[in-house]
């Protein structure tokens, strides 16, 4: 239903609340906004621009996931990506300076929230997040790719009942779990010059993982033409696009450190 841009109506807020529990960091934020704007512009039809509309041109192999067919297609559990709003603008970026969308290019979206998406002649193939915003990348305070058996046992050894677990993994892991309270990249940095070894780990991981889905994903295009940047973090962070980057000289990237900064 939400991979299709819809009218805010009272179908709309129905289906709404039905996911709630799906992406809470979200939904509760945009049922808000549209319940304010409602109330103001009673009149004006508002419509919801999909997140998820851009991935719909991933190939079915890499949407699923493997549990039993009746199962995801009962309870709608599929790979959906998310940031597509942000890559479709990249995608537009680039016919706009270029001329063209490069034939093979990787899409690092860094900022709170974190994706990285590969572009096939400008459409998606793959991206790292899933059925919901906390699959692929650590992130701010999101967990990113966990062995659900991980979690298992942190439920069982903590007493974690669902609603802890689901804030758990959305506000107390990522950057800030690693590092021990800091989700802020300027402050990680800081706290890494001077020695800290949790946010400099925090900072190791996240650039490890950078790179790793950089060199996942450009086996999926069969090479890469293009890198881009964007996000809060990638945009205005020259010393983690420093550090992302210097892993990446297998895949034929040099990186201009004058242009860089």
């Amino acid at each position: 239903y939400f991979t299709f841009d819809r009218v805010i109506d009272r179908e709309f807020m129905k289906k709404l609340d039905q996911v709630h529990k799906q992406t809470p960091l979200h939904i509760e934020k945009m049922k808000d906004e549209f319940e304010q704007v409602q109330s103001k512009m009673r009149d004006i039809k508002i419509v919801a621009i999909s997140d998820s509309r851009f991935h719909k041109t991933i190939p079915e192999v890499a949407r699923i996931y493997a549990i039993p067919k009746e199962v995801s297609e009962k309870y709608d559990i599929k790979r959906f990506g998310y940031h597509g709003i942000s890559v479709a603008s990249i995608s537009n970026r680039l016919k706009n300076i270029f001329g063209r969308v490069p034939e093979r290019v990787i899409v690092c979206h860094l900022g709170g929230g974190a994706s990285i998406t590969a572009l096939k002649s400008g459409e998606s193939v793959e991206t790292t997040m899933g059925y919901s915003p906390l699959e692929g990348l650590a992130m701010a305070t999101r967990i990113g790719d966990i062995d659900p058996g991980a979690l298992f046992t942190m439920m069982e050894s903590m007493g974690m009942r669902l609603s802890k677990v689901r804030d758990f993994v959305y506000n107390k892991c990522g950057l800030f779990g690693i590092s021990g309270g800091y989700d802020d990249i300027r402050v990680l940095l800081e706290r890494s010059e001077n020695g800290d070894h949790d946010s400099d780990l925090a900072l190791k991981y996240y650039a490890y993982h950078v790179q790793k889905q950089i060199g996942s994903l450009s086996v999926v295009l069969g090479g890469l033409d293009s890198i881009i940047f964007t996000g809060t973090i990638g945009e205005r962070s020259a010393p983690m696009r420093e550090k992302i980057c210097a892993g990446l000289r297998s895949q034929g990237i040099e990186l201009d450190y004058k242009m860089n900064h």
